[in-house]
């Protein structure tokens, strides 16, 4: 693994950018116990509470670590939402937290830029009053 901090990338970032965010989480390696002793990724300060999971369990670098269990923690509930028979979902459960990170439930960086212009225009009400 690299000694790179990692940094999640930006919620509107391209497909390339997410997918070599996903191969690099991808990297990481954990046991089940190791994942299913994890905060959940639906806490409130979620990514700090991972992070110092992981610090305390000695899983480094603890950055990187913490974003590769928040993902496959997301592609987890993903399965729960599906309703799956419980053959289907014990094989998937399995494949999500041994295996590789896909891109779709990566943890993103927000901030606080208002939308682009071309996404959201503050004065497009003004089209609607009389």
């Amino acid at each position: 693994m690299t000694d790179q901090p990692y940094i999640p990338p930006r919620w509107d970032a391209d497909d390339a950018e997410m997918e070599a965010a996903a191969e690099r989480l991808s990297t990481v390696k954990l046991t089940r116990e190791q994942f299913e002793a994890a905060p959940s990724v639906f806490r409130l300060d979620a990514e700090a509470a991972v992070i110092a999971y992981c610090r305390d369990a000695g899983l480094e670098p603890a950055d990187l670590v913490a974003h590769a269990i928040m993902a496959k923690q997301m592609a987890v509930y993903d399965l729960h939402a599906a309703a799956l028979p419980n053959e289907e979902f014990g094989r998937l459960y399995i494949e999500r937290v041994m295996g590789a990170v896909d891109p779709t439930f990566l943890i993103t960086a927000q901030d606080d830029e208002l939308p682009r212009k071309d996404m959201f225009d503050p004065d497009q009400h003004l089209m609607f009053e009389d």
